[in-house]
C-alpha cells in the first residue's frame, strides 16, 4: 500500500504533466518545434516511457499533426570500408520542417543514432548528434574491428520509439543506411560443399550450380585457398555426419567447412515465361574451434524464357552474388 506521501507525490506529477498539455498545443500551433519535442520529452521522461501512459498518449496525440511535418532525409553514405579501416565520409543526412508555404531546417537539435557495435546481428550502439545551423547531421562511427552487414540510423527518440528500429519500415522520423564492413579474413583454408536439388526434390550429385558460382563470387571479391567437394552425406538430415565425413576426408588441410543445401521451386507465369525461387540453407565450420560458427537461410527468384534458364540464372545469381556477397561482410 501506498504512503500519504506517495500518493500526494503520485497526484502532483500528475497535475504537473496535465499541466504541460495545453502548454504542448500552443506550441505545436505556433510551430514551435523546439519547444514542442522539449515538453514531450519532458513528459515522456515524467512518465519513465510508459507507452501505455493516459496522458503520454494524449501528448502524443496532441503533437502528432507537428510530427507528419518533420523529416530526416538521407544524403550521403561512405562506401563499405575494409575491418580496421575508418570511413572516408560521414553518414549524412538533413531534418527539416515542410510547413504551409514554407520549409525550415530543425536547427541544434540533438538526434539518436544507432549503429552496429559489432558483426552482423549485433546490439546496436547508441549515440547523440545535433544538427547543424541548417539542419543537417553528420556522423562516422569508430573503426570496426569486426565485419559488418547492418545498418545505421537517424531517429527523432523518444517521438520516435528506437527500440526494434530494425525491424519497423523507415517512416519520416527515422532514416537508415548501409552499414558495411568487409572482412580480411580472406585467405583461411577453406572448401564448398552445396547439394543442390532438383525440383522433384532429388539431390544432384555432381555439377552443382550454387557451390561453383559462390566460388567464383568469392574469388572475385578477394578470396583465395579455397576449394570444392562433394558429399553424399549432405542427402542425410544428420549433421553430425556430414561433419564427421569431412573431418576424415579433409583432415588437418582446411579450417573452414561451408556446407549446405538448395531447394527449387519452378512457376510458370502468365507471359509464359518461368520464375524459379531457390532457398539456401546454409552452414560454416570451424575445424579448429570444432563447432558451427554461423548459419544463414537464404531465398532468390530469377525469372526466364525457359525452365533450364531460369534455374540455372537462379542458382547462379544465389551463389556468385547473393551467398558470395554477405559472406564478404560476414566471415
Amino acid at each position: 500500500m501506498k504512503s500519504g506521501n506517495e500518493i500526494t507525490e503520485t497526484v502532483s506529477e500528475k497535475q504537473t504533466l496535465a499541466r504541460l498539455l495545453p502548454e504542448l498545443t500552443q506550441a505545436v500551433e505556433n510551430y514551435d518545434i523546439h519547444k514542442m519535442l522539449a515538453l514531450f520529452n519532458a513528459i515522456y521522461e515524467s512518465c519513465n516511457g510508459q507507452e501505455d501512459n493516459a496522458i503520454l498518449i494524449e501528448a502524443r496525440n496532441r503533437i502528432e499533426p507537428l510530427l507528419e511535418t518533420i523529416s530526416i532525409e538521407a544524403v550521403s553514405s561512405p562506401a563499405p570500408v575494409n575491418v580496421g579501416s575508418p570511413f572516408t565520409q560521414p553518414f549524412t543526412a538533413r531534418v527539416v520542417i515542410t510547413a504551409p508555404e514554407k520549409q525550415f531546417p530543425l536547427d541544434n537539435y540533438p538526434i539518436t543514432v544507432l549503429y552496429p557495435s559489432a558483426g552482423t546481428g549485433s546490439a546496436l550502439k547508441k549515440e547523440l548528434v545535433r544538427t547543424d545551423s541548417d539542419g543537417f547531421l553528420y556522423f562516422t562511427p569508430p573503426t570496426s574491428n569486426r565485419a559488418c552487414d547492418g545498418k545505421l540510423f537517424f531517429c527523432l527518440c523518444p517521438v520516435k520509439k528506437s527500440t526494434a528500429l530494425a525491424d519497423e519500415a523507415t517512416d519520416n522520423l527515422s532514416v537508415s543506411f548501409p552499414y558495411k564492413v568487409a572482412t580480411t579474413e580472406k585467405r583461411i583454408p577453406s572448401i564448398i560443399a552445396i547439394l543442390d536439388y532438383d525440383e522433384n526434390n532429388t539431390p544432384i550429385f555432381s555439377g552443382n550450380i550454387t557451390a561453383t558460382r559462390l566460388l567464383t563470387g568469392l574469388m572475385k571479391r578477394g578470396f583465395s585457398r579455397i576449394g570444392l567437394d562433394e558429399y553424399r552425406e549432405l542427402a542425410n538430415t544428420d549433421e553430425a555426419s556430414v561433419i564427421r565425413a569431412a573431418q576424415t576426408k579433409i583432415g588437418a588441410a582446411v579450417d573452414r567447412f561451408i556446407f549446405g543445401r538448395t531447394y527449387i521451386t519452378v512457376e510458370t507465369t502468365e507471359d509464359s515465361t518461368f520464375t524459379c525461387t531457390v532457398r539456401a540453407d546454409i552452414s560454416i565450420w570451424d575445424f579448429k574451434q570444432a563447432r558451427k560458427i554461423n548459419r544463414f537461410t537464404f531465398t532468390h527468384t530469377a525469372k526466364a524464357k525457359t525452365k533450364a534458364q531460369a534455374i540455372s540464372l537462379a542458382r547462379t545469381d544465389l551463389g556468385e552474388t547473393v551467398i558470395a556477397e554477405t559472406f564478404n561482410y560476414s566471415l
